[in-house]
């Protein structure tokens, strides 16, 4: 399990080639500057858990549901998908044994029926603390934390999932930014890039 934090509608870093006598080049970027937290969970098996946004918001708006089930619908996805929402649009603890109860704890159930499982994560500190442990260890479940400073060389769902991901991402975000599209992306659309994207970064 990882996650990674997303700026809705920002394509990362870009090179142009213009004239000598070009001062100031410039390109069409979306300017809004909002961050939320995608949360994924993939298996050694290759089962993708269901995907979990967080975006910065007070309350949850409807609309933003019913478009998830509409692209749930439309990719097949028999899993639930969850729009949760922060302060800041990051993870919290409480957020983090949501997640886990909800996400991990009921999905992998499924699989195993009542055989030990094994988390594997980063060691974000939102899953460190007793309410996980203790809920780990009433459900068999063995929570293993990837050690401090190594990361940079142990990060399967970054290499694996998120490297890929946010390539696409810009060039998507990129795509729907170019001269004569929308140029704002909101929460919805952002929702509508990311499942656009998602299926060829988990192929």
């Amino acid at each position: 399990m990882d996650e990674k934090g997303a700026a809705l509608g920002i394509t990362g870093k870009e090179r142009c080639i213009v004239s000598k006598s070009e001062k100031r080049p410039k390109t069409t970027q979306d300017g809004n500057r909002e961050w939320c937290t995608v949360l994924e969970c993939i298996s050694l098996k290759r089962k993708v858990l269901s995907l979990w946004i967080i975006f910065k918001a007070k309350l949850q708006k409807k609309e933003w549901q019913i478009k998830l089930r509409e692209l749930r619908r439309e990719a097949g996805e028999e899993e639930p998908g969850y729009i949760c929402v922060s302060d800041n649009g990051w993870t919290d603890s409480e957020l983090g044994i949501r997640w886990l109860e909800d996400c991990f704890g009921l999905e992998t159930l499924k699989d195993q029926k009542g055989e030990w499982r094994l988390f594997l994560w980063d060691g974000y500190t939102s899953y460190i603390n007793t309410v996980v442990i203790r809920y780990c260890l009433e459900n068999k479940i063995i929570p293993l934390c990837l050690l401090p400073y190594i990361t940079h060389l142990l990060q399967p769902c970054d290499v694996g999932l998120f490297g890929p991901e946010a390539t696409l991402y810009k060039h998507e975000i990129a795509r729907r930014c170019r001269p004569g599209a929308h140029a704002w992306i909101d929460k919805i659309q952002f929702l509508e890039a990311y499942y656009e994207i998602r299926p060829i970064a988990l192929c």
